[in-house]
């Protein structure tokens, strides 16, 4: 482990900008207004976007999306199902 203040072996294929750079998450910032606030912020990361490998870019994209709202949508029809 190296010192404090040190900077760490960073793989290739992680982004290199100073994290200072990369835009507040939504803990971190308030909720967008609108669209053209929202898309600004997608826009910010698109360095990072461009730097995913294919497999990267799918799981981020599509696999996430299954994982938080597919899988429990799943769940609650069989809950509701059981609970007639």
């Amino acid at each position: 482990m190296g010192a404090i203040g040190e900077k760490a072996a960073e793989p290739a294929n992680v982004a290199t900008e100073p994290l200072a750079t990369l835009p507040a998450t939504s803990a971190q910032s308030d909720e967008p207004g609108n669209q053209e606030q929202y898309l600004k912020v997608y826009q910010q990361y698109g360095l990072l976007w461009k730097r995913l490998t294919p497999e990267a870019s799918e799981k981020v994209h599509k696999e996430t999306y299954a994982r938080i709202f597919d899988e429990p949508r799943r769940k609650v029809r069989s809950w509701e199902a059981n609970a007639r």
